[in-house]
């Protein structure tokens, strides 16, 4: 296959018996003294030769590339492809392109990442920080740097960094609160192994509102594990096997779920009329994998979800950015926030009565 050659200023001009400034200025629409009829031969002259700018010259004189690099650790959920398209179409909206990584909570894999995308010169970044405090000191270094970003889903507490976050303490109190209002009394709390603030504000939420029903979350009922569905089932069968009605589960994240259906299908056991559940953000399984639909059998009616809101945490990234793109210096404390999400109780859960 032949290859196409790129065209270039000096070719448009050649061809138009102009200068390649004269091009350039009727190809970025500045102001120039030239004829209609030339104007028009340029741009026509342009499309016929496939001509396309040089972004990294471009950029470099306007000292902006108009990109976001986004930076998240997991996609195993909905959450963050819905996210991503939402904080997508909002860049796009105000002329940013956005370049997206995923680091699989991995903290060295992170800095490799940012590195990456500040070697491309981002205008700014946002980023869901992998878990645990060993970037600390990095994330202090692009803040001292002067680079515009903002933290999305996990934060850094006594930090001056920008967040926005669920709040996930109030969100996860009411998801237990319907568990327990469902006649609830043997609550297990299922989470990851590896901890951060977010997800502490959760099991928080759960405790608090059991403590409110005059219940005790243990230590026993709280299952820390890795994240895999051969380590979920190993730490739940012992526990489910001996599950009666009022058994609820908590899950910390639904990316856990189908290591649970694993287990309810292996045990014989079936959500909810065995075991009720309620777990973090919307989760897609892969109906084309023999493993997940057999477990899907285990779920006998859809499942209450706890639904963060995508739209404005992308709305409120966006609107961070283009304020500090402006050269604006948003306060810190405006930009520390809590966002409230979303108990969806499906239909055929709603009218069910504590037992």
């Amino acid at each position: 296959m032949a290859e196409v050659a790129i065209a270039r200023l000096s070719d448009i001009a050649q061809r138009a018996g102009v200068s390649k400034t004269a091009v350039s200025k009727v190809l970025n629409d500045r102001p120039i003294r030239i004829g209609a009829a030339k104007r028009e031969e340029i741009l026509k002259l342009a499309r016929d030769l496939r001509y396309r700018p040089n972004i990294m010259a471009r950029s470099l004189n306007r000292r902006s590339t108009r990109t976001v690099g986004v930076v998240v650790y997991d996609m195993s959920t909905l959450f963050y492809p819905q996210l991503l398209r939402t904080l997508e179409l909002a860049l796009a909206c105000e002329g940013y392109q956005t370049l997206i990584c995923n680091t699989e909570d991995n903290p060295a894999r992170e800095r490799e990442q940012i590195d990456n995308l500040l070697g491309r010169l981002v205008d700014g970044l946002v980023v869901a920080p992998a878990c645990g405090v060993g970037n600390i000191e990095y994330f202090r270094g692009i803040h001292d740097q002067g680079t515009p970003f903002i933290l999305i889903d996990r934060y850094f507490p006594d930090e001056p960094f920008r967040f926005l976050v669920t709040d996930n303490q109030a969100a996860a109190r009411n998801g237990a609160a319907w568990l327990l209002d469902c006649g609830v009394r043997k609550l297990t709390y299922l989470g990851e192994r590896g901890r951060n603030p977010s997800v502490d504000e959760r099991l928080a939420g759960v405790r608090a509102a059991a403590e409110r029903r005059g219940l005790v979350l243990k230590d026993q009922d709280i299952v820390l594990c890795d994240t895999n569905r051969i380590s979920i089932r190993k730490a739940l069968q012992p526990r489910l096997a001996q599950a009666r009605p009022g058994t609820g589960l908590f899950l910390e994240s639904n990316r856990m779920l189908m290591g649970v259906l694993d287990t309810c299908r292996d045990i014989g056991k079936t959500v909810p009329a065995d075991v009720r559940i309620v777990g973090f953000d919307p989760f897609g399984p892969d109906l084309a994998r023999p493993a997940d639909f057999a477990s899907l059998r285990a779920l006998t009616e859809p499942a209450p979800t706890i639904q963060q809101d995508t739209g404005r945490l992308a709305a409120l990234a966006t609107a961070y950015l283009l304020a500090s793109f402006k050269g604006e210096s948003p306060d810190a404390a405006a930009w520390q926030r809590r966002l409230p999400a979303k108990l969806v109780v499906p239909e055929d859960n709603k009218g069910v009565a504590p037992a």
